[in-house]
């Protein structure tokens, strides 16, 4: 185990700002760092956060504090004996400020405690954690000095967690049956409850942290960063129900909370070609600058298109509907047609979030071949973003052969020719058989 060190606020808005200089090359960002870091099955990027893997880090050592099951290392007996007689857990988890002295002033066990202080007030846990030790509990001060609760230990009632059920806090009837309690307890089980009502509103129902939940397996376990830091990731993931309406509004459609997860992890399901998922990323998060958006910051910026100079241009204009853009997505929907031999009308949200209507009914190597046709077109549109011309539907099918190429080369490469076949050999054969391929 490494020293922990307890990280300053200001050194961590340090390593934010160049990993910020970094994507955005020192200007203004556009969009939070949360919907960056956010994980690529809900539309992210997946940039690492390093706060939240500091956190995880230092939680996976805190596991073997409260795991006393797992086999115990020297480290740990070194640091559970500068806190004798009390437990070690109950120093880090105590609903109190407690005095330096009681763990002998050790900087390890010190900025250990302050680490989980950072944790606790970052993520709003609660006051009492269900995993705080009940004995030798200085903040707990009858588990000092009765043995009772030394028979309680023994019997299972270990935390707080233990004298709860399902969030709801067991009457003494039913914990005396539950781990075989005598009747004379019942005083201690008064304490207890008075103990944890100080430190909680509503101590008769307990909401149990998903991140307190997830530190109940064991310390010895696998990949126990990751787990962790995916854990805080999802319970920390920004809201885009904002992104959901403003696309709603605009493309005046009901979306459904699972359609529009779907076009959320359709982002990185578009092309494996990074450059095209960050297109689809910045599209969906609506990043572009529009001529209506610019001219709510110049407003001497007219929100006229620069094409059709009749409408005004926000991103769904600018990408489908714009008149002058209607010969292009309609020559690259009737290769579709030719190709899937089924009429395929292009719509606006198919070529917006990328997935073909379930009506169509393409199979999956179909549906390669049109998120590479719908993404490609989306790239060349960004091309001509601020020309007053539109591009061809030939420039499209020169892209399509490039990547059409690099297709080859890679499935080849990994002995999957013949997926590559079933998804492209309608365009090699169209290609063939008409005069619209361009060298």
């Amino acid at each position: 185990m490494h020293k922990p060190i307890n990280r300053s606020l200001s050194l961590t808005k340090f390593l934010y700002f160049l990993g910020q200089t970094q994507i955005w090359d020192y200007r203004t960002h556009r969009i939070q760092r949360k919907h960056l870091c956010n994980s690529k099955e809900v539309g992210g990027l997946s940039l690492p956060n390093f706060i939240y893997y500091y956190w995880a880090v230092h939680i996976k050592n805190i596991m073997y504090w409260l795991d006393s099951s797992t086999q115990q290392l020297e480290w740990i007996r070194m640091e559970k004996e500068e806190c004798y007689p009390h437990d070690i857990g109950t120093n880090l988890l105590s609903p109190i400020k407690l005095n330096s002295i009681i763990y002998k002033k050790n900087p390890i066990i010190h900025n250990i405690i302050r680490i989980w202080k950072q944790i606790k007030v970052s993520l709003k846990l609660n006051n009492l954690s269900v995993l705080t030790p009940l004995l030798n509990n200085p903040a707990f001060k009858p588990s000092l000095i009765d043995n009772t609760y030394q028979q309680w230990d023994r019997l299972g009632i270990r935390k707080v967690g233990d004298m709860y059920e399902v969030g709801k806090l067991l009457s003494f009837q039913q914990l005396k049956l539950k781990f075989k309690l005598k009747d004379n307890q019942y005083f201690k089980y008064i304490q207890v409850c008075d103990f944890m009502k100080k430190y909680t509103h509503r101590f008769q129902t307990i909401f149990l942290d998903p991140l307190e939940e997830a530190m109940n397996i064991k310390a010895d376990s696998q990949k126990l960063i990751s787990y962790f830091y995916n854990n805080i990731l999802n319970r920390e993931s920004p809201s885009t129900e904002a992104l959901r309406e403003d696309w709603e509004h605009e493309l005046m459609i009901k979306i459904s909370k699972d359609r529009w997860e779907k076009h959320l992890m359709n982002t990185h399901n578009c092309s494996i070609n990074a450059r095209h998922n960050l297109i689809q990323f910045k599209l969906l998060h609506r990043l572009y600058y529009s001529k209506t958006r610019l001219n709510k910051f110049y407003p001497n910026v007219s929100p006229r298109c620069d094409k059709c100079l009749f409408q005004n241009a926000n991103i769904t204009h600018s990408f489908v509907g714009c008149t002058k853009l209607n010969t292009f997505w309609s020559d690259i929907f009737d290769i579709f047609t030719k190709l899937f031999k089924s009429r395929i009308e292009p719509k606006t949200e198919w070529i917006i979030f990328g997935i073909i209507g379930e009506d169509t009914n393409l199979n999956k190597d179909q549906n390669v071949f049109f998120n590479y046709g719908l993404i490609i077109g989306k790239k060349l549109i960004l091309k001509f973003w601020k020309n007053t011309t539109t591009p061809t539907v030939k420039m499209w099918i020169r892209n399509m052969m490039d990547i059409a190429r690099l297709e080859e080369m890679r499935l080849r490469l990994i002995d999957k020719y013949d997926q590559f076949l079933r998804s492209w050999s309608l365009f090699i054969d169209f290609l063939e058989s008409c005069d619209a391929a361009v060298p």
